[in-house]
């Protein structure tokens, strides 16, 4: 074996792999001995040829073939590869014409696009994947401008917005008109004389109602019931936001657009059914009156819809700005959303407080916020509100349920026991609004088909049993199954008071004092008499009957609407004295001033001015109590029955916030931001500690039982029904206390338990954790209870 010297750098060279043959095998095999180390200079010396060795072993019978070695010769060129790029396919058409019109609400809808479309009284987006164009007529008015500015926005800000990736707007009064009118179907040559005349059509000006009422024609709206059925609940009304409910699936049909939206909590199976009812409206005609097609949409659409008509499908919370625009109350609600700053100011406070001071000042807010919904009776997939002016009553009918099974027609019928069960039988038309000829001129059918619906009043003492029997008699009566309404005593509707013109009388408990309820249409009056024993309102009238007199009790606060009521009213029943079991012969009628003598015990609100709004408190969230009649000149609105909970009152010029135990730091928080931004005293009062003041908001207030909780502090009960100030016991709930109250628990009831630390001062803070609030608040969730624990405050 040959050494190489130590001093020489050396390389060793690898036996040949073995291969597979045996033939193979053998003729690899080298002797080990002379190739365990070689000089680099012998090795590099002796340059070896590689193409020669391979040939000479091919040769020799144990080369490659001659396809691989054709293989290893050739060359490919890779940059001739390119890579397939995802395409993708837009939802929209590639060139959408958005027409902008309206007087009071902005009618936004797809129409054709062709330069015939555009005129000088709305304002016009174009919209294709990479342009975005803006024309606005010459008589486009405002409100127009501003929510056509609106979608501008969207579309430019956000990236895809209606299949557009354009990060600018185009004017077409401004900059080169050309390549507007060249996408409208316009020859170059016609540019220049469309731009110069300001084209009208005759259709627009011949209209003497808002536009938008007569494009909402084209609206029809469905819904996937649970049973996989379609129901089309809306027709040629202006869709509402309300609608839009987590777990419904509804197609939405404008004609030009149809759009099929799903709620988020929604059966994921009828989705598939909804798609394909949408497929099935788009190939079918649209069912309008003649013309109106090509007057809103500029197409014909008689045999089924053109080629640039919209189908989407849209899930809830991922909506675009053609569908959301198509609300004209999603704006209204949207704003209720309260943000926080974007960079909030280091706060030592945990963050669960902070959290729940955010949620409760947003909720608070939000509740502020809400206007006050006017009450609406649904009838045949028809709203109808207590100012509709199409609805004409055609014939009323009364029925009485005298056995279990018998309902006993009535002649006349103005006075209800509270221990009987009535039924009125409503027939009526509704005049079609806004639909016209082409001309302008209204149609010679003002009313539309005759509609029966069936009111069955529940009176207060009446049983469950007496209840579902009439129930059951009217759906035996009815063969024809027309709408059936079940209205309880106390929450009369204003269509249904107004079957009586105004005089509704609601008796039984023998008293003989009726309550006057006037309403600012005199055809909603009525009245109702009250339990003994009684304390009267000063803001209220009353009528008192007796011996040959009817007595006007009149309250020193009482409105003329309820004063006029309170005349009618008396003088109807000195005509008809013999229906009521106080009189033998025919009454006078007196007046009488409420003073508060013994006689007229007299309760006064605090400058009561309207019927207060009621809010239901959670645990995170609220929601406004809801009377069946929002008329501002009601003396009240709802009754006590509606206190449990937490309930905040607004009275107008003052803020009650009442509980039935201990109340939550974050209702108290909730009722600070809903008063915000108004002045007037706020009082926290609890359950059996009402003030007079507060009673003589509702129109009968019976005194609660004093029941304990069991779970809060015999010692605490009596301190927690005492009137407060809101800021006084919020001041209270979050100020610090000394270390000994704090480890007593000697705090005022409500504070929170779990967090005991959050009413330390800094100093004993520091005393207690060795750490700032900074730091401990920083820690693990768990390690934080385990310092609570050690130190008592958990």
């Amino acid at each position: 074996m040959k050494i190489c010297p130590f001093y020489r750098l050396v390389v060793p060279i690898r036996a040949a792999a073995r291969g597979r043959g045996h033939t193979r095998h053998n003729a690899s095999r080298r002797s080990v001995g002379p190739l365990i180390c070689q000089s680099v200079d012998d090795t590099l010396s002796h340059s070896i040829n590689y193409r020669r060795k391979i040939d000479q072993e091919e040769d020799d019978g144990i080369g490659i073939s001659s396809s691989a070695k054709k293989g290893l010769q050739s060359k490919i060129d890779y940059s001739a590869v390119k890579l397939k790029k995802r395409e993708l396919k837009s939802l929209y058409p590639e060139l959408m014409l958005i027409r902008l019109k309206g007087d009071k609400n902005i009618d936004v809808r797809l129409v054709a696009p062709k330069y015939t479309s555009v005129h000088a009284y709305a304002v016009f987006i174009l919209v294709t994947p990479k342009q975005l164009f803006l024309y606005q007529g010459k008589y486009a008015n405002l409100l127009e401008k501003s929510k056509a500015a609106v979608i501008i926005t969207n579309i430019c800000e956000k990236n895809g917005e209606l299949g557009c990736y354009a990060k600018q707007y185009e004017n077409v009064h401004e900059e080169s008109t050309s390549e507007f009118w060249r996408l409208l179907g316009m020859n170059e040559e016609e540019c220049e004389a469309v731009v110069l005349e300001e084209y009208v059509p005759d259709d627009l000006l011949a209209l003497n109602e808002p536009f938008e009422n007569i494009a909402a024609e084209m609206n029809t709206i469905y819904e996937i019931d649970e049973h996989y059925d379609i129901q089309r609940i809306s027709t040629s009304q202006i869709p509402k936001f309300s609608m839009l409910h987590p777990e419904k699936i509804l197609i939405f049909d404008f004609g030009s657009e149809i759009y099929v939206w799903v709620g988020r909590n929604a059966n994921r199976v009828r989705i598939q059914q909804a798609v394909a009812c949408g497929e099935a409206l788009r190939n079918k005609p649209l069912n309008v009156a003649f013309g109106l097609d090509r007057m809103i949409l500029g197409d014909s659409f008689d045999m089924t819809r053109p080629t640039w008509c919209l189908l989407i499908k849209l899930t809830q919370g991922l909506n675009d700005s053609l569908f959301q625009h198509k609300f004209h109350d999603w704006e209204v609600i949207t704003l209720h959303v309260y943000r926080t700053p974007a960079h909030p100011e280091a706060s030592s406070s945990p963050a669960s407080v902070l959290c729940e001071e955010e949620n409760a000042w947003n909720l608070g807010r939000n509740l502020a916020s809400r206007p006050m919904k006017e009450p609406v009776l649904i009838l045949e997939e028809k709203e109808l509100y207590r100012n509709s002016k199409n609805v004409f009553t055609e014939n009323v009918r009364y029925f009485v349920l005298e056995d279990e099974k018998t309902l006993h027609e009535m002649k006349e019928l103005w006075i209800f026991r509270d221990n009987r069960c009535y039924i009125v039988k409503w027939e009526y038309r509704i005049e079609r609004t806004g639909v016209r000829k082409l001309d302008g001129t209204e149609r010679e059918k003002e009313t539309g088909r005759q509609r029966v619906a069936y009111f069955y009043w529940l009176g207060k003492k009446t049983t469950k049993k007496e209840q579902g029997l009439c129930a059951l008699a009217l759906r035996d009566y009815d063969r024809a199954h027309f709408p059936h309404e079940r209205i309880a005593q106390g929450q009369e509707p204003p269509l249904f008071l107004r079957l009586f013109e105004g005089s509704l009388v609601i008796s039984g408990c023998g008293s003989g004092i009726f309550l006057v309820y006037g309403s600012s249409i005199p055809s909603e009056a009525r009245m109702e008499e009250q339990t003994s024993p009684i304390i009267y309102r000063a803001h209220a009238v009353y009528i008192a009957l007796n011996d040959r007199k009817i007595t006007i009790l009149e309250g020193v606060e009482s409105n003329e609407n309820s004063k006029m009521a309170a005349k009618n009213f008396a003088q109807r029943i000195k005509t008809h004295y013999t229906a009521f079991e106080q009189f033998i012969s025919e009454p006078v009628i007196d007046h009488c001033y409420l003073n508060g003598t013994n006689d007229y015990p007299v309760i006064e609100a605090d400058h009561w001015t309207e019927p207060p709004r009621l809010f239901r408190l959670f645990e995170r969230d609220g929601e406004e109590l809801l009377s069946a009649d929002c008329d501002l000149s009601l003396p009240f609105s709802l009754r006590q029955d509606v206190f449990s909970g937490t309930i905040m009152v607004d009275q107008g010029n003052r803020l009650w916030l009442w509980s039935d135990k201990t109340v939550s730091t974050f209702a108290l928080r909730v009722a600070n931001a809903y008063w915000s931004d108004r002045s007037g005293p706020k009082t926290v009062i609890c359950k059996t500690q009402e003030p007079d003041s507060f009673k003589a908001l509702f129109a009968k207030w019976d005194d609660f039982a004093d029941e304990i909780d069991e779970n809060e502090l015999i010692a605490q009960n009596p301190l927690r029904c005492q009137p407060i100030d809101l800021d006084e016991l919020l001041r209270l709930r979050t100020k610090t206390w000394p270390l000994e109250k704090v480890t007593a628990r000697d705090l005022p009831p409500g504070v929170d338990l779990n967090r005991l630390e959050q009413y330390l001062n800094d100093d004993d803070f520091q005393s207690v954790f060795r750490m700032e609030r900074i730091a401990f608040y920083a820690l693990p969730h768990w390690k934080q209870i385990v310092l609570r624990k050690k130190h008592k405050l958990f």
